[in-house]
């Protein structure tokens, strides 16, 4: 869920009960979101110069879908989001999905659960 705080800047956050506790304050800290997005903006943007094709993006621990959404947001043809936690992973393909403007935005992503052995 997008949420605006008191300086009317807009942090990411989860509504979710099984999410750790240093989750919702690491997505409320607008300035680490603002330099992920500008190192993946970056990042992506720099592969498709270098390479003349979209990249192919594996995120890893990929908690409630933000850094997935801003690879998309920024250009990445595909995005694979791994995440332990089913509540996370579920949160995270509810974010995706919320993303797609017709039914040919839903196979730019997939969401899959991760069990620790």
């Amino acid at each position: 869920r997008i949420k605006a705080n008191m300086d009317g800047k807009v942090a990411f956050t989860p509504i979710c009960s099984d999410v750790p506790s240093y989750f919702i304050p690491m997505l409320s800290d607008i300035d680490r979101n603002v330099c992920f997005e500008q190192a993946i903006q970056a990042a992506i943007t720099d592969f498709i110069q270098t390479h003349q094709r979209t990249p192919r993006v594996l995120d890893l621990g990929a908690g409630s879908g933000l850094l997935s959404s801003l690879a998309l947001k920024h250009g990445a043809g595909y995005v694979c989001a791994l995440e332990a936690n089913e509540t996370l992973a579920e949160l995270c393909a509810s974010q995706l999905n919320s993303l797609a403007e017709d039914e040919s935005d839903l196979a730019k992503w997939d969401v899959e659960t991760a069990l620790s052995f």
